[in-house]
């Protein structure tokens, strides 16, 4: 029985892991929490011993030597060489774009820059956590498809275009587009548990906007209001 990690620091990858093991139950399957950073994989690496670690949303930058001895494949939401780097639904919603392409490819030193194994198209359509729950679908049967496959890897071909992280501060609801279309997008893109969803302060409060739609003449959405963090201090 061969052993392979799982690795996503995101509530729903967990289910992700589920959904492989029950496809592939001739094969250990363990689910590693990566709220904690590297650690945690390097250590679970060690001890486990796996065929290969699979990371879905992944926030840090492993080490070059861990990367070099062990097989580690990265899900990314991009089709790269385009799009390396992060909050890629963000900037390709912002962009206009109505899909991605979901990648999966080898982990080498640099990021976002190793050899393609699969591809799979996703929609970007409603808001950020339907879409990361859609690509983590996507990424469950493409394991699938690679463990019981082993497909070839392709070196990325073409010139790479890099996205920056966004920021807390860039949240701020003044920042969408001074259009219905605009505000609906910028509220579902980051309408997801873990990310800062879009604000506008007003005055000591601030008012945070959640699970947008988007209707003939208006957009509606559920609104929470609080003092802000900074006042209450």
């Amino acid at each position: 029985m061969s052993t392979y990690l799982i690795a996503g620091n995101r509530p729903w990858n967990r289910e992700t892991c589920r959904e492989v093991a029950h496809a592939l139950p001739e094969h250990r399957w363990e689910f590693v929490d990566g709220s904690g950073g590297n650690d945690q994989i390097m250590a679970a690496t060690e001890a486990l011993k796996p065929e290969a670690v699979l990371f879905l949303f992944w926030s840090w930058k492993l080490p070059a030597d861990f990367v070099g001895r062990c097989r580690c494949i990265n899900f990314h939401p991009a089709p790269l060489p385009f799009g390396r780097g992060s909050s890629i639904v963000q900037h390709f919603i912002l962009a206009g774009l109505a899909t991605t392409t979901l990648i999966a490819h080898r982990m080498v030193a640099d990021i976002d820059a190793g050899p393609i194994l699969l591809s799979r198209e996703v929609s970007l359509a409603g808001s950020a956590e339907e879409i990361y729950m859609r690509i983590d679908h996507g990424a469950a049967r493409m394991i699938e498809e690679i463990v019981r496959t082993n497909p070839p890897e392709v070196p990325q071909a073409g010139v790479p275009v890099r996205f920056k992280r966004r920021r807390p501060e860039q949240s701020a609801l003044t920042e969408a587009a001074p259009s219905l279309d605009g505000v609906y997008d910028f509220i579902r893109m980051l309408d997801a548990e873990g990310y800062p969803p879009a604000f506008l302060d007003m005055g000591p409060l601030r008012l945070t906007f959640r699970r947008a739609g988007r209707y003939r003449g208006r957009v509606e959405a559920d609104v929470t209001i609080r003092v802000r963090e900074e006042v209450q201090g």
